[in-house]
Parts: structure tokens; C-alpha cells; sequence
């Protein structure tokens, strides 16, 4: 059969098809085969056959996809969308209809993982968009999306957290897998990711920076470079940071730490767990002596030096370095072949002495010092017997003598004195009276008088020292003003208790008496006698036996008698409570018997043994006793005797709560409990 209308006519064919003004509209369709005027009649035509016509014979899957998001009639837009297949065609309906419906209905036809992410990116629709999303989920389920851009998007934007943490699964990229350890609102999807990264520039990168303390915990356990692990733990704030990286350092089967690396820990790091760490690996010698003299931290200088056991580089410490901490820690490791072999400079040696705690490094370097007033300076300002001991210049002997603080130096510069004053063919106790008629004789201005008086910051030594401190005290001024002392004198007595028993024995000891004569009146004496124990025991040998020295003089209670002298007044006795003798500050304080006085002894004095002796003795101001108790800078002996004085329970309660001396406290549970005795036998 013949068309009806030929193909000049084409122009009024489609006029009429979209006019829709004859039932035979599909017939006038049929003849037109330009898709354009196919795609404009199955858009605008009025005609029902006429669009349904046009749409089928559209090829083109663009112009259809036109019609499916232009056309007014839903029939045809339907129409249209059953024929597409292409499917970003497909997902540009999805995401450009404005029919809800429409757009739900392509989602059917699209599989592919990129055009059903533009529709959950970009569709008008909530619906449809989640159904994308469906699908999407449901792809990463099955492991068939491997596009990394989707699978961050997935990642990143789904809300459905298994669904991220599927996708997270298949991301593989390091520089996304970063991103999400940092970026991602999930803290599980960022556990996970960091979990999952292998690069180490963006694990330490996180290790640094992450907001999240976990992540950066976790990227710091995977992390097995040494540099960065270095760098981290040098410029993190985060604890358990630094902890986990020195952990990987120290402990990783994947790390061989060098010498190096531990030793830029120890000098830089600011934290002194982390250089503790570093000093424990530090195995050379060289490094070591490095730390010790250049680490700006006194800690770790300390500690490196005493991980040393190169004794060269402990002794160019121990001579060389500006910290005592360091030097000491040098001296301690020293050992004395180094000491007897290798030191023969006296400064060295001096350091030594003194800053060694091992003995026997002391003992080397003082036997190898030769120059007498060092020694006597280690005497006087270290208090060292030792070196007292090795003293044989008298000048010497009797500066330690006078200026020594400690009773083991001065004993021992005191029998090189006396040893040299008292003939040695004498008898003990014939060199007892020698001793006693020398000090008596000789002048005052006798260095030797002084030296055996000892130094003024002690209570006397013993008898002699109390009587040579008598004499001196005569000397004073004030005293001097008020009565002349013409002859001082000290008799040596021995007195003997005979034992019987199994074996026969003889008890010797001495006694003393001490006499001021003045010029005018009746002399002064004092006398002290020894006390026997009523039962002695001895060894089979039997014989004669001296068991025991001799008692003590008491300078304080002969210089008691002359202030008392009706010569002196409070004023001068007020004069000689500041007196430098000791024993005379306490005759005088004794004759004023005003507690002001022995309050401002107990508090103030330079002497131990005065401030002891005002405070068991002779104070009863609670006020006082409780301030001398609370003093923890005080001599313990001192806080004790104020304690067993104290009669107020609160003060001696809050003794026991609060002192930090234990002595302290038990002595103020001990006075509570007397008290506690005495209230209730009254």
C-alpha cells in the first residue's frame, strides 16, 4: 500500500500529530522519522497514539530520557523510562524528575554503583535518595563496590553505621583511609580505619594531630619507624602517646633501636619517664658520658653517670663537670685501683674525700693526701676523723682542735695535743695530773690552753676541755672586772673499790675537784667523784682490773658558783648570758633563773647542747616548750626534752598527728599516757 502523505508534507504531518486533530494521528507518526520531531511530539503532542507512537519509535536513549523527565503525561514518561537502559541516563531521571514516583521506578533498572551514588547525592527526592542508598548498602554488603570514592562517600555519609563499617572494608586506599580516621563523626569508623592504615607517614601523622586520643594511640601502637617514633614521642603532650611509642622502641620485634636514636630521647626529650626509659637502653659508655655532661635535666645527667663504668670518663666527670650531683655520682662509681693507680692531683683527691660514698674510695684517696692544711680543712669543714688522724703540724692540730664541730675530730686532734704536751714514760694516771697542772699553769694567751678547750659550738668535750673553758671564762672582761682569779686548779684523784666473789677484782676510777682562788676571799670548789656499781663481774683471769674512765667536770656548774658571788650583779650577769663560752651562758641564765632568758636560749642559741640543757633543765614556759616542740629544724634531743615537759594534751595530740619526726610523736604519746597515769591516780 501507497503512504498516504508524501515525504514533502512532513512539516504539516507534525503539526497535525501534535494538534492531535484526527483519530489517525498514529498513522501520520508512523510516517516521520527525524527523532526530533519524534521526541518534541512524544513531549508536547495532545494525542494519547500520538505520544505512545512517537515514544516507540525513539532510538536515541538521551531524547527518551528527555520525554521520561519533560513530558507532562505520566503514562508517557513511564513509557519512556521502560525503554532506557543506560543507566547514568537512568540515574539522571532519578536525580532531575520531578515525579517522585517516576524517579522511585528508575531506581529499579540501576545497578551500577557510581549512577546509584549520584542519585543519593543529588535526587530531589528523600525516598529516592535512600533507596540508593538501600541498593548501595547492598552492593558493599556483597563486596561488588570497589570504587574508593563511593566507598569514602559511603563511608563517610550513610547513616546506617553497618553499612559504613562495610564499606570501610573495602576502602583500600591509604590517603582515604587517613581521612576518615580524622574526619569521620563515628568513633568506631575511625577506630576501625586507623586500625586499618600501613602507611607510616599518615599513621604517625595521625599519631600527632588526631583530636581523638584513641586514634592516636592506635596509630602510634602500629607505628615501626624509628625516625617517626622518635619525632613523636619528642613533640607529643599526650601521655599514653609517648608511652605507646617508647613501648615500640624498647619492646617491638620490628624495631632495632639504636644507640643513637635512645641517646636524642635522653638529651631532648622534656619528660623524665621517657628519658628514664632511654637511659635504661643505653648501653655505650660514650653516649652515657655524652648525657651526663650535656643534658640540660640534673636527673638524667645524674642517672647517666652513674650507668658508667668506664672509669677514664667517670674521672673527667668527677674532676670536670659543673654539677655536684654528677660529680658525686662519678666519685661513687670510682673505684680505689682507679683512685691508688691514677689520681695524684690533691683538688681531685679532695673531691673524693668528700663526695665518694664508698669507703674505701675515700680511704684510698685520703691515704694519697699529703698537704697538711687540706687535711685539716676535711677536719674542720667535713668532719672527718680520718683526716684528723693523719695531722702532725701542732698549728694544725690546733685550729681542727678549736674550730671543729665534731667531737670525734676534736678527740682525735686533742690526744695528738696532749700526747705531745704529757710525757709518754708517765703512768695513765700520772699523766692524768700532768695534764690537770699544765692547764692550771699555763697563761692564758696559750694556744694550747685554747685548743684543748675546743670549739665554743659544743658543750666540752670532757674534764680538761670543761676546765680549760673555766680558765678562759675567768679571762673574760666582765669577770675580770669584778674578781681576779689568781690560781686555777684541777686535782686528779684515784679512787679503787675492791669486788669479791669467785675471783677478787679491783674497780680504779678518778674523780677531780676544781678551785678558783681569788685575790681576795675564800676560794671556790667543786668536786666530782665517781659512782661504782654495786656488783662487778670480771673474767676468770681476776687481778686488778680499771674498769671505766673517769667522771665528767661539769664547767657549767663551777662558773654557777662565781656569778653567784655577791660581787656580781643582773646587769653583768645579763652582759655574760651572751658570753661565747657556752658553759658560762648557762651559770650566768642560771643565777638570772628568769624564764625570758632560758626561753630565748631554748630558741636562739647556736649550741644544741645549751639549748637541751635551758629546755630539760630549767624551762617551764608552755608557750616556749610547745614552739621548741613544733620545730622540726631542731635537734631531735632538744624537741624531746621540751616534749616530756609539756603538760598540755592538745598541743602534745597534735604533736602525735602532725610531727614528722616519728621520735617526736612517740614521745608525745608517751607524755599523753603519763599524764593520763597522773590524772587518775589523783
Amino acid at each position: 500500500m501507497k503512504p498516504i502523505f508524501t515525504r514533502t508534507a512532513a512539516p504539516l504531518l507534525c503539526v497535525l500529530a501534535l494538534a492531535g486533530c484526527t483519530p489517525r494521528d498514529s498513522v501520520i507518526v508512523e510516517q516521520e522519522t527525524d527523532e526530533t520531531v519524534l521526541t518534541r511530539i512524544a513531549i508536547e503532542s495532545e494525542s494519547v497514539f500520538a505520544r505512545d507512537k512517537a515514544i516507540q519509535k525513539l532510538t536515541d536513549e538521551s531524547l527518551l530520557a528527555k520525554v521520561a523527565t519533560e513530558s507532562k503525561d505520566p503514562h508517557s514518561r513511564r513509557d519512556a523510562l521502560r525503554r532506557l537502559i543506560d543507566q547514568r541516563l537512568l540515574a539522571k531521571v532519578a536525580v532531575a524528575s520531578d515525579d517522585a514516583s517516576l524517579a522511585e521506578s528508575a531506581m529499579y533498572s540501576l545497578r551500577d554503583p557510581e549512577a546509584l551514588m549520584e542519585v543519593a547525592a543529588e535526587s530531589k527526592h528523600e525516598r529516592v535518595r535512600e533507596f540508593a542508598m538501600e541498593k548501595l548498602a547492598e552492593k558493599v554488603a556483597r563486596n561488588t563496590v570497589t570504587d574508593q570514592s563511593i566507598l569514602l562517600h559511603l563511608v563517610m555519609e550513610c547513616e546506617q553505621q553497618s553499612t559504613r563499617l562495610d564499606a570501610l572494608k573495602n576502602l583500600t586506599d591509604q590517603s582515604l583511609l587517613a581521612k576518615v580516621a580524622a574526619e569521620s563523626e563515628d568513633n568506631r569508623v575511625r577506630w576501625e580505619a586507623v586500625g586499618r592504615l600501613t602507611d607510616q607517614a599518615l599513621r604517625a601523622k595521625l599519631a600527632a594531630e588526631s583530636e581523638d586520643s584513641w586514634v592516636r594511640l592506635v596509630a602510634t601502637r602500629g607505628l615501626t619507624d624509628e625516625a617517626k617514633l622518635v619525632d613523636l614521642v619528642l613533640a607529643s603532650e599526650d601521655s599514653d602517646v609517648r608511652e605507646a611509642a617508647t613501648k615500640n622502641l624498647s619492646e617491638s620485634k620490628q624495631i632495632s633501636t639504636s644507640q643513637a636514636s635512645w641517646a636524642k630521647l635522653a638529651l631532648d626529650c622534656k619528660h623524665p619517664s621517657v628519658r628514664k626509659t632511654a637511659l635504661w637502653q643505653l648501653s655505650s659508655d660514650a653516649i652515657l658520658a655524652k648525657v651526663a655532661a650535656e643534658s640540660k635535666y640534673i636527673d638524667t645527667r645524674e642517672k647517666a653517670t652513674k650507668k658508667l663504668s668506664d672509669q677514664v670518663l667517670l674521672m673527667k666527670l668527677a674532676v670536670d663537670h659543673r654539677d655536684e650531683r654528677v660529680r658525686k655520682a662519678a666519685v661513687f662509681k670510682l673505684t680505689p685501683t682507679t683512685v691508688e693507680n691514677d689520681v695524684t692531683d690533691q683538688a681531685v683527691l679532695v673531691k673524693l674525700v668528700v663526695e665518694s660514698r664508698d669507703g674505701s674510695v675515700r680511704r684510698a684517696a685520703l691515704g694519697k693526701l699529703t698537704d697538711e692544711r687540706v687535711l685539716a680543712q676535711l677536719a674542720i669543714e667535713n668532719s672527718l676523723i680520718s683526716a684528723a688522724a693523719k695531722l702532725t703540724d701542732e698549728k694544725l692540730l690546733m685550729e681542727v682542735a678549736i674550730e671543729c664541730n665534731c667531737a670525734g675530730v676534736y678527740h682525735e686532734a686533742y690526744e695528738e695535743l696532749t700526747d705531745r704536751i704529757v710525757p709518754r714514760r708517765l703512768e695513765s694516771h700520772d699523766k692524768l695530773r700532768f695534764l690537770a697542772d699544765f692547764l692550771g699553769t699555763t697563761p692564758m694567751d696559750d694556744m694550747r690552753l685554747r685548743a684543748i678547750a675546743g670549739s665554743f659550738s659544743l658543750i666540752a668535750p670532757n674534764s680538761f676541755a670543761a676546765f680549760a673553758r673555766v680558765k678562759l671564762a675567768t679571762a673574760e672582761p666582765r669577770i675580770q672586772s669584778r674578781i681576779e682569779i689568781r690560781q686555777h686548779t684541777m686535782t686528779v684523784d684515784r679512787y679503787s673499790r675492791k669486788y669479791h666473789g669467785p675471783y677478787i677484782t679491783t674497780l680504779s676510777r678518778y674523780g677531780f675537784s676544781v678551785s678558783l682562788a681569788p685575790t681576795k676571799g675564800a676560794p671556790l670548789t667543786r668536786s666530782w667523784t665517781p659512782i661504782f656499781p654495786h656488783i662487778f663481774t670480771t673474767d676468770r683471769s681476776g687481778g686488778q682490773s680499771t674498769a671505766g674512765g673517769y667522771v665528767a667536770i661539769s664547767g657549767k656548774e663551777v662558773l654557777a658558783d662565781l656569778v653567784k658571788l655577791p660581787v656580781f650583779t643582773t646587769r653583768d650577769c645579763e652582759e655574760l648570758v651572751r658570753s661565747k663560752i657556752p658553759e658560762l651562758r648557762l651559770a650566768a641564765a642560771e643565777r638570772l633563773s628568769q624564764q625570758s632568758v632560758w626561753g630565748t636560749l631554748a630558741v636562739e642559741d647556736s649550741v644544741a647542747g645549751v639549748r637541751e640543757v635551758a629546755v630539760r633543765t630549767y624551762l617551764t614556759d608552755q608557750v616556749i616548750l610547745a614552739k621548741v616542740a613544733r620545730a622540726n629544724g631542731e635537734e631531735c634531743l632538744v624537741r624531746t626534752a621540751a616534749v616530756g615537759k609539756l603538760t598540755d594534751q592538745t598541743v602534745l595530740a597534735e604533736l602525735v598527728r602532725e610531727s614528722e619526726d616519728k621520735y617526736i610523736r612517740e614521745a608525745a604519746q608517751r607524755r599523753i599516757a603519763r599524764l593520763n597515769r597522773q590524772e587518775a591516780s589523783e
